[in-house]
């Protein structure tokens, strides 16, 4: 199935993404990932107020795409182990090159910039890697993975 998938001549895209989790409060988790993509967004966002809605909604978002992630990695484990493989290999190589680069920047002011291109790139190298994935599945896994890096400290800025 994953060669089927894999073979470019063949117009068939695999769509990992997850279309709902439900609606949760996280504001009330007391969450040690929770804390992390807290502490982390707010550095992104310039140390912006913990009850302004777009930093609330921001934190809803990524605790969303982490426990998305996790749900849609288990399953390509578990249906397409090579395709998985491949895509940890990948995150496992990136997440090591976010940690050195983020914890390595000295300039909290360039939080945004740094976060955002490191955003756009990985992204661009999943489409790169991973052609049998839809527009939406690599969209989904960028930002699942990120999540996972602010939630479980890959990603480290200074705030």
């Amino acid at each position: 199935m994953s060669r089927i998938i894999r073979n470019q001549q063949l117009d068939v895209k695999l769509n990992l993404a997850v279309k709902n989790i439900g609606d949760i409060n996280w504001e009330e988790c007391d969450s040690d990932k929770v804390k992390n993509v807290r502490r982390k967004v707010k550095a992104v966002m310039a140390n912006v107020s913990e009850e302004d809605a777009l930093y609330k909604d921001i934190v809803k978002k990524y605790i969303e795409f982490y426990m998305r992630g996790i749900e849609i990695l288990i399953k390509l484990r578990s249906s397409f182990p090579e395709i998985y493989e491949d895509i940890h290999e990948l995150e496992m190589a990136y997440k090591n090159d976010v940690e050195i680069e983020t914890k390595m920047n000295m300039d909290r002011k360039i939080n945004a910039q740094l976060f955002n291109r490191i955003l756009k790139e990985f992204g661009e190298k999943l489409s790169e890697e991973f052609k049998c994935l839809s527009f939406a599945s690599i969209s989904e896994l960028k930002q699942d993975m990120v999540a996972s890096w602010l939630a479980d400290c890959s990603m480290e800025f200074r705030g």
